[in-house]
């Protein structure tokens, strides 16, 4: 409860307005008092509510996922990049071990030949 001296009212809350309705609550009989005490009109105050802080939230999320979506195909087309770059150098890497091998069995035949 306000009591409002320069617009000569008593204001009070929709919540406070609903307690005084109950006959002889002590809401109630504050609010006589105070009426007969000042001659002043009640006045029922809405209350300020505060600003949606999430709105438009909701399309914020939107981008960010749009936003995660392009970030993850990105992500997967390197991985996959990485992946058959790392596999062609592992196949490189198998023939060339293969073929050393080859060359070297080779050659200690062409040796073997030589030493007889």
């Amino acid at each position: 409860m306000f009591i409002n001296y320069e617009m000569a009212t008593i204001e009070i809350t929709k919540a406070e307005a609903k307690e005084a309705g109950v006959f002889k609550s002590e809401m109630y009989e504050n609010l006589k008092e105070a009426r007969e005490a000042t001659g002043y009109k009640v006045v029922v105050k809405d209350t300020k509510r505060k600003a949606d802080t999430m709105k438009g939230l909701t399309y914020v999320n939107q981008i960010c996922r749009a936003f995660d979506k392009v970030q993850r195909r990105k992500f997967r087309k390197i991985r996959q990049e990485k992946m058959a770059k790392r596999e062609q150098q592992e196949l490189e890497r198998s023939i060339k071990a293969e073929l050393e091998k080859t060359v070297e069995k080779a050659l200690d035949e062409l040796l073997a030949g030589f030493n007889k």
